[in-house]
């Protein structure tokens, strides 16, 4: 089988000829490659050339998590600095609330980094035609917090909660208009809110701030006949049965979540994806490499509709000799 055949036999409740195989690379790429960071935040090209490396030196079905994630908070005033490979941003569009009233949607074609962006999707896309590419644009509440600063939204959530869904309203709409910008660049399209989960905020805050908007997109292109999945970082156990009920037909979850539980609270069709512990690529022997690999496929493969990925995006430190031995370890074993 094809990456392709193999995950769309999953997506339809068949069996592949093994488990598939998802790697969110980043920028990992520019360890195998030498272009430098720069490089890869701004040259279409030379970022195709590091998912391109990726993908001839692990061979995954999917190369996933394409996403510049304060790319889209740049079309709505967040200025970035980039230095050295690194960024930061000097000041947030919605430092005083009240410019909120007068925030509007730059148009993406007046973004310059977005034609770059949808560059590099569709030729990744026509490059991996065998394979499955997708791309990753980050949920209402993260959009929220590049707008905000993640301190003070979390604290304008009990100081001003009227506040709070008014930005969550005009955050959604964005999240709408560029998920529909990057699907139309022919790769799936994922949704990520990785500052809504526990190891960030309680599950009081996600249940009222967070997941309400990510289903309400979730629900705007189910009805197109367009499915997402959806990621959240660090810890997510209180919060799962939740993100199953944004309707989203994937959920993903890190290392620090409990594969077992959202094996168990999942819905029939629902595709579980994970979880291999990030830091394993970092710190882990062949061996914990291995037993990892396996106790997903033990915990979440007999039930169908499986895909085994690293719980998060592969650490630009990691050993390229341990990404080659999940994969190995993958098709060993899946």
């Amino acid at each position: 089988m094809t990456g392709r055949e193999r995950l769309f036999a999953t997506l339809m409740g068949k069996k592949p000829d093994r488990v598939p195989v998802s790697l969110p690379f980043g920028p990992y790429g520019t360890k195998l490659t030498g272009i430098t960071l720069d490089e890869f935040n701004f040259d279409a090209q030379k970022r195709v050339a590091c998912y391109l490396a990726c993908y001839k030196a692990f061979r995954p079905d999917l190369i996933a998590g394409i996403l510049d994630p304060l790319m889209f908070a740049e079309s709505v005033g967040l200025k970035v600095e980039f230095v050295g490979g690194g960024y930061f941003v000097p000041e947030y569009p919605l430092k005083k609330k009240s410019k909120l009233a007068g925030l509007k949607l730059v148009s993406p074609s007046e973004n310059p980094r977005v034609p770059y962006f949808l560059e590099v999707c569709r030729t990744l896309a026509s490059e991996l035609s065998d394979n499955v590419v997708s791309a990753t644009i980050g949920g209402p509440w993260t959009l929220a917090m590049h707008m905000r600063g993640l301190e003070q939204l979390i604290y304008d959530t009990v100081d001003d909660p009227a506040f709070i869904h008014e930005l969550l309203r005009f955050s959604t709409e964005i999240v709408k208009v560029y998920l529909d910008i990057v699907r139309q660049a022919g790769v799936g399209i994922n949704l990520a809110d990785p500052s809504a989960g526990c190891s960030v905020i309680s599950p009081s805050i996600y249940r009222e701030f967070a997941q309400p908007y990510e289903t309400e997109v979730i629900n705007h292109f189910k009805a197109q006949g367009t499915f997402l999945s959806l990621h959240i970082c660090g810890l997510t156990d209180p919060i799962m049965t939740d993100m199953v009920a944004t309707g989203a037909r994937g959920i993903s979850i890190d290392g620090p979540a409990s594969l077992k539980k959202l094996v168990e609270c999942a819905a029939d069709d629902t595709i579980v994806i994970g979880n291999v512990p990030t830091e394993l690529f970092l710190q882990g022997t062949k061996q914990e490499i291995e037993a990892a690999v396996k106790q997903c496929l033990a915990t979440a493969a007999p039930r169908g509709h499986y895909i085994l990925c690293s719980g998060c995006q592969i650490p630009l430190q990691a050993s390229p000799e341990k990404v080659k031995q999940f994969t190995d370890a993958a098709a060993a074993f899946g």
